[in-house]
């Protein structure tokens, strides 16, 4: 088509800022698109996704600080800075696992007592392939052992019945360290001590006994405690009905 100047316009499309043009004569149509803006980022200006063209700085960065596991950090964008600081470790102690000092970040266990010099003194270690339903035969009935482990739960089974008066025996599952299950006597009393027994469930511990032979009824080698070193705490607990069968027999 020709133009009323008498020539065929070579247009050139329209851009943000001027309309369509044409390059032989300067006519134009219609009108500029217009920037197309996207907003100012931490990193980047405002800026025309058409053209490019700026406006203003880019933003701030919004800064979190550094910590233990994470780099200093805008909160906005994202964009690390550095590096994560790192723990400050405290070595663990009886009272507290590893710790860190600055996040409060624990790792591990609190530090276990060791048993005390003696405390296993002439008492065979409770290996279970010796201490099974052949046991009463082989005349290990009576034999002092340790064990080391831990048990979770407490039962309380009424003796009444069987011996003629209002006694109960506290009993449990002990489980070794080598997942070796035994059934456990730990408190023979007049309703007393037995809240002191109920806080070492879940605790690491050695405990000494009198073998009592295998119990067919709960199919495992049972045994009567006559003391529990609690490795969490140090503490030796010595039942005190244990205490006075031992000195009357």
């Amino acid at each position: 088509m020709l133009a009323g100047c008498g020539h065929e316009h070579q247009w050139t499309e329209a851009t943000c800022t001027e309309p369509k043009t044409c390059t032989e004569c300067g006519a134009t149509e219609g009108e500029p698109y217009g920037h197309k803006w996207i907003e100012a980022t931490c990193s980047e200006a405002k800026h025309c996704s058409e053209c490019g063209q700026k406006e203003g700085e880019p933003l701030a960065h919004t800064w979190e600080e550094a910590t233990c596991t994470k780099a200093k950090t805008c909160s906005v964008c994202g964009y690390a800075d550095g590096e994560a600081l790192g723990h400050d470790w405290m070595e663990a102690t009886h009272q507290a696992p590893k710790t860190c000092k600055r996040c409060g970040e624990t790792e591990g266990d609190v530090l276990l007592y060791e048993v005390p010099a003696g405390f296993t003194t002439d008492y065979e270690f409770g290996e279970f392939s010796r201490f099974n339903s052949f046991a009463s035969e082989n005349g290990l009935g009576g034999t002092m052992i340790w064990v080391d482990g831990s048990y979770d739960a407490i039962s309380k089974l009424d003796l009444s019945s069987d011996m003629g008066q209002s006694m109960n025996a506290y009993v449990c599952t002990f489980v070794d360290q080598d997942n070796h299950k035994w059934f456990i006597q730990i408190d023979l009393d007049y309703y007393t001590e037995i809240d002191k027994y109920e806080e070492l469930c879940g605790h690491s511990l050695c405990v000494t006994g009198e073998y009592t032979g295998y119990s067919q009824l709960y199919e495992m080698p049972a045994f009567v405690v006559e003391k529990i070193f609690d490795k969490n705490t140090g503490n030796i607990i010595i039942p005190t009905w244990y205490s006075e069968y031992a000195s009357g027999r």
